[in-house]
Formats: C-alpha cells, structure tokens, sequence
C-alpha cells in the first residue's frame, strides 16, 4: 500500500516491477531472505522519497493506518483518504443500435489524451456500451491507450490486459483491441 501511494503510475506494485523499477536488487524471488531484504530496501526509499524518518511518519504522511494481528485475526492496512470509486454509467439502452459502440462491453488499458477513463466510459455509455475494469470472456472490446514501458511489469512487453484479452482471443473469444486513435475515431462516427 506505501509503494502504491509514494511511486504513483506503476501498473502493478508486487516485489520485482518495484525493484526492477527502483534499481534494487532481487537474485532470487520468493526466497525470505532476498525478499525481506528487498522489501526493506523499498521501504527506505519510499522513507527517503517522503522526507520522513520513521515508518510512522511515512504512513501519516500517505494517510495509511498500519494493520494489525490479533487474536489470530489479520487486519490489512488501510488508506484512510480513499475516496470510493464511482461505478462506470450504465449503458443508454434506447439509442441508435447502428452505432459503433451499440451493446459492446469495452474495457480500457493505459491512459487515452485528452480525456480520463471515466469520460471515456460516460461517452459511450450514451452510445449503448457498457465499461468494465477488467479483461474477462465477456469484453468485446479493449481500448489500449499511452502505455509508459517502464510502467511494465519486468520482462513485459504488454499490459496484462491486453495479454489477457490475447489468451482469450487464443482461446476462441471475439475480443477486439484498438489503439487510443482508434477509439477516437469510433466516437466521431457514433457521433454522427
């Protein structure tokens, strides 16, 4: 949850993308002792990143509250200033079928310019297209925006949705993948 807060842009926060990111060595991963190094060398920094000596005043400066164990019950942290996500809109039923986005569950991947992901699902929630925040059997269409490599777990040369939507497509699923130019142009013609 720290590194979540301090190194913001990350697709995915496990051990090797934030070593591999913060120039920290892990010879061998799930090995306790590589990794409780690693992971303490990633909490020094995240200290130094933050200007603060103790984990304590790292975790107030974040809005974190350290979990607990007790009584054999395990307490995850918790972001005290999380703000709920708001759910994507439904999708407008009773608009042109014709339309490119008509009855399409779309799923989006890395950043489009000029507009946020939520502004994109709203867009064409009006056009009959429904959004989800992950890959299933179900999508028919990936929308893969700007992507940053180093924002990609190591090793990586695709984000795990587009992966993903490539195994399902493998695997005999309809599940179309355009780039953010694409989409644009999608909208100028359901536009009209």
């Amino acid at each position: 949850m720290v590194a979540r807060r301090v190194w913001t842009g990350l697709l995915a926060y496990k051990l090797p993308v934030l070593t591999d990111a913060l120039g920290i060595a892990l010879p061998r991963h799930h090995d306790a002792g590589d990794d409780a190094r690693a992971a303490a060398q990633v909490m020094l920094a995240a200290l130094k990143r933050q200007g603060t000596a103790t984990l304590g005043a790292l975790l107030a400066v974040q809005g974190i509250r350290m979990g607990s164990y007790r009584s054999g019950v395990r307490q995850g942290c918790r972001y005290r200033r999380a703000a709920r996500r708001k759910p994507y809109p439904d999708a407008e039923p009773n608009t042109d079928p014709d339309n490119p986005f008509y009855g399409l569950t779309v799923c989006f991947t890395g950043s489009l310019p000029g507009m946020t992901r939520a502004a994109a699902a709203g867009r064409i929630a009006a056009f009959g297209a429904g959004t989800v925040p992950h890959v299933t059997k179900f999508v028919d269409l990936l929308v893969v925006g700007g992507i940053k490599p180093h924002q990609f777990a190591p090793g990586a040369k695709k984000t795990g949705k587009l992966a993903k939507a490539e195994r399902l497509r493998e695997s005999g699923h309809h599940i179309t993948a355009i780039d953010a130019e694409e989409f644009y142009e999608l909208l100028a013609v359901a536009q009209g």
